[in-house]
């Protein structure tokens, strides 16, 4: 009985700091111009397509992103440099793979690549947007802002399929 009061004592004593972040703001800065760049060359991609939908979607997404990149890149604190910004090599990699397919194959390994990619950057706006993702409340309110309309575009990249 003794062993289990100390533990509940001191797990009662062990509080959370509420102060402390996961995410310092020029980390989930970087991390989400570099994501939406990616979304850009997805979204050229799309547009190689044929299909109204597939063209229609991918404009919205280029558009999304670009103006997404704009507006971190003003609000961070420390200024992301865009103009030095490129894919990474794993994200070229995936793209040059896919260029190496063609037709049917081409298409469902690009709509893949969309929906990953629209995932991951979802997560990261989830994480940041969260209560101990980033310190600065104007960037953990506009990561949460951009929630609906990468839901949006999910659920829209999905139908294509």
């Amino acid at each position: 009985m003794i062993p289990l009061v100390i533990v509940m004592l001191l797990s009662a004593c062990h509080k959370e700091d509420p102060g402390s972040y996961n995410m310092p703001v020029s980390n989930f800065a970087e991390a989400v111009v570099r994501r939406y760049i990616y979304q850009i060359a997805l979204a050229q991609q799309m547009e190689r397509q044929s299909d109204d939908h597939f063209l229609t979607l991918a404009a919205k997404i280029k558009r999304q992103s670009e103006e997404s990149i704009l507006e971190i890149s003003k609000a961070a604190s420390t200024p992301v440099d865009i103009n030095n910004m490129s894919l990474h090599e794993e994200d070229k990699r995936k793209i040059t793979e896919l260029n190496a397919l063609s037709g049917a194959d081409h298409r469902r390994r690009l709509i893949a690549l969309v929906i990953d990619a629209n995932q991951e950057l979802t997560a990261l706006h989830v994480r940041a947007s969260s209560s101990t993702g980033i310190a600065d409340e104007a960037i953990r309110a506009w990561a949460a802002s951009k929630l609906p309309l990468l839901r949006e575009n999910l659920s829209e990249v999905q139908q294509i399929k």
